[in-house]
């Protein structure tokens, strides 16, 4: 089964900036891979999705019933490797690879077949972070 889903930043952007593939989504795990949209072509077509001309693969993993992940950043080699890193240029889009991410944990378990149960994890909505010196 492989879906795709876009994300776009609604108060700049009206492209896509991600595109989310399911590469499997099973009862207790979901595998996906994270493509950027680097390039696009507003004279192609009135749907943003259909005017992607390219993109760049930067996140593969895994999300399970239980919570735990494992992603994978960078660039997917041609055997599927990828070099763990991950080049951000400022706090924006720091701030969209986290929007990002926590979008991936609120729609697995709806690729799992899970519906709006959710995870089955001790972390709450309720955690604060807090800075020690």
């Amino acid at each position: 089964m492989s879906d795709k889903t876009y994300l776009y930043d609604v108060k700049r952007q009206e492209y896509p900036i991600y595109e989310i593939e399911t590469v499997k989504a099973e009862e207790h795990y979901w595998d996906f891979k994270v493509f950027e949209i680097t390039s696009w072509d507003p004279t192609k077509s009135d749907n943003p999705i259909d005017n992607i001309i390219d993109k760049e693969s930067i996140i593969g993993g895994f999300i399970k019933w239980d919570g735990c992940s494992h992603f994978y950043f960078g660039e997917e080699d041609e055997k599927g490797n990828r070099d763990s890193y991950l080049h951000i240029c400022s706090s924006h889009n720091f701030k969209r690879i986290a929007k990002l991410l926590e979008y991936l944990y609120k729609i697995a378990p709806l690729k799992m077949g899970r519906g709006e149960d959710g995870l089955d994890e001790e972390w709450g909505e309720d955690l604060e972070m807090g800075i020690m010196t």
